[in-house]
């Protein structure tokens, strides 16, 4: 992980760059957490990015896009690096310390999409794959919903069982190739 960009002053246009993205609410590249409580789910998310398209993860802001902040964002900036060390392969995240008033910061997490993807989540015993589908995160495998990765010339993707996938691309010598498969 990149060392953190701490921000040592409150940043008044910082923090209306910060509001104004906390406005746009949970999406595809964007997640909230209130704190780093159960850190390896963040990291879960941010795995989930990586496999993705990238996103934001901001810690210290509610679901309802509240931005409370944290008193102490150095203990969860820590715990959130030690779970980190739980990704297969690393994924590069940058972490920014942004205060948002006396005593409070929103610690931001940015990943970029992957180009080493899968990334996975490893506990010693599972080696889990995570996704970001809409505004939600999920295991590759969680309720057989979710039953295979396919990777192909037009990056990874993710079938649930009883789909059909139809991809269109172009060979070195310029043919059409078509694949169908149906999960």
């Amino acid at each position: 992980m990149n060392r953190p960009q701490e921000t040592s002053t409150y940043d008044p246009r910082q923090v209306r760059d910060l509001k104004k993205l906390v406005g746009r609410g949970e999406g595809p590249t964007l997640e909230f957490k209130r704190k780093a409580a159960y850190p390896e789910k963040i990291v879960r998310e941010l795995i989930a990015f990586a496999n993705a398209q990238g996103g934001i993860l901001l810690v210290g802001v509610s679901d309802d896009g509240g931005m409370p902040g944290l008193k102490h964002p150095e203990d969860e900036s820590h715990v959130i690096r030690n779970a980190l060390k739980k990704c297969s392969p690393s994924i590069p995240v940058t972490e920014t310390f942004i205060p948002i008033g006396p005593s409070r910061h929103i610690i931001q997490y940015e990943v970029a999409e992957s180009l080493r993807k899968p990334h996975y989540f490893c506990d010693g015993i599972n080696k889990q794959a995570y996704i970001r589908v809409n505004d939600q995160s999920g295991s590759t495998l969680q309720k057989n919903s979710y039953c295979l990765y396919l990777q192909t010339s037009c990056g990874l993707h993710l079938m649930k069982k009883g789909t059909f996938f139809h991809s269109l691309s172009e060979s070195n010598r310029g043919d059409k190739i078509s694949e169908k498969i149906v999960f």
